[in-house]
């Protein structure tokens, strides 16, 4: 991935070799953590443009996954596995933590689920508040929170209906960790 310290910019530029498009964008890309106003996606040329509609938090290592949403303009291939990170500090979070999420009466995996990290241990949190980092499943179930801060984190999983970040009591599927996740390094 594409990395920066002390961002302070209010858009990140991507520039290709080729023509993109970016009509999948909007819906594919993920920001985590998440912002409370959805970026502005545009192209120019052979850039891709995500504007910032908010101011961003100092000290945080933020994530742009743009899954294989961004595609060549003339034979749609997709740049796979594009991402791109940046710190506003001075400092790139590096822990991650990865899982699987499955249905639990016929244990297939579950696409497009969003998964959520949260600092507050409360555990109404995911009801209330915005989660601290977010990632969503691909086709295999699979998601993977990267360059994260240390600490203790409840880790809960929706199927996110309405994408508003918060679990809707009744009308969503969920899921959760029965305990605290506490990412560490091993040197």
């Amino acid at each position: 991935p594409m990395r920066g310290l002390q961002f302070h910019d209010k858009e990140v530029r991507l520039t290709f070799n080729e023509f993109i498009t970016s009509d999948a964008v909007p819906e594919a890309l993920v920001v985590s953590p998440p912002l409370t106003t959805r970026p502005s996606i545009r192209t120019k040329s052979k850039s891709l443009i995500v504007a910032f509609n908010e101011e961003l938090k100092p000290g945080v290592t933020y994530s742009l996954d743009f899954k294989n949403s961004v595609t060549d303009f003339n034979e749609q291939n997709p740049y796979p596995g594009l991402r791109m990170l940046f710190s506003t500090g001075d400092v790139i979070d590096t822990l991650r933590v990865a899982g699987m999420v499955k249905n639990a009466g016929n244990l297939e995996p579950r696409e497009k689920i969003t998964v959520m990290l949260y600092g507050n241990p409360d555990d109404t949190a995911v009801m209330r508040s915005q989660p601290d980092y977010i990632a969503r499943t691909d086709a295999r179930g699979l998601f993977l929170f990267d360059n994260i801060k240390p600490g203790s984190y409840r880790l809960y999983a929706i199927d996110d209906a309405n994408n508003n970040l918060r679990y809707d009591t009744g009308a969503e599927d969920f899921a959760f960790a029965d305990s605290l996740v506490i990412p560490s390094a091993l040197f």
